[in-house]
């Protein structure tokens, strides 16, 4: 709004001067008579006050047209200037910071990758490492299991083996006895004992 009320005011200023200066050439050459085409200097300046309102007329013509004019004008392409200087100071400020985003970003995925295959190496591993402890643990409680199992039968068979010692000795003892209240004679008594000696030997067999 303040630039239009001035631009407004410097063109009526010019109108204003033009018409004054108008007016002024009018009085100064209204009593000059007709020019002669013999003198050139005549003809450019019929008298002294003519030049000088010619003269006048450049000098305020060149004034207004600086300041009206070039002044402005380079006053507007010196902001248009510095306007897109600014615009493409900001455009490359701008893609500087497209290219740093693209870069960071293309680090955070880079190192997101990282991250992603250290965690499945780990997990690889951790699953390698959790399968071998399974295996020692299930190849120690299978060991343990065979070895009870192993001592379980070795008491078994030493029980058995006590058991049937402790039978021999009782029918030995039972043989004996009878031996006694028979009182056979000695073919007999040889017999019986090979008998004795047999079955004893047949109870071992079957035991083991």
């Amino acid at each position: 709004m303040v630039k239009a009320k001035k631009l407004v005011f410097k063109w009526s200023l010019l109108v204003f001067s033009f018409f004054t200066l108008s007016l002024f050439l009018v009085s100064c050459t209204e009593n000059v008579r007709e020019i002669k085409s013999s003198s050139v200097i005549n003809e450019l300046f019929p008298n002294f006050w003519v030049f000088i309102a010619h003269l006048l007329a450049f000098f305020i013509l060149l004034t207004l047209m600086i300041f009206l004019f070039w002044k402005p004008t380079q006053r507007f392409l010196n902001n248009r200037k510095n306007l897109l200087e600014a615009q493409i100071k900001q455009a490359n400020e701008l893609e500087k910071q497209a290219r740093n985003l693209l870069e960071e970003s293309n680090q955070r995925h880079e190192k997101a990758l990282i991250v992603s295959k250290e965690i499945v190496d780990q997990a690889n591993y951790e699953a390698l490492q959790l399968k071998s402890e399974i295996e020692k643990t299930a190849n120690r409680q299978a060991n343990l299991m065979i070895f009870q199992a192993r001592q379980e039968i070795e008491k078994e068979r030493r029980s058995l083996k006590e058991q049937s010692i402790k039978e021999s000795v009782e029918l030995a003892m039972l043989a004996a006895q009878e031996l006694i209240l028979k009182k056979i004679d000695q073919k007999s008594d040889r017999e019986f004992i090979d008998k004795f000696i047999r079955d004893l030997e047949a109870n071992e067999t079957e035991d083991d």
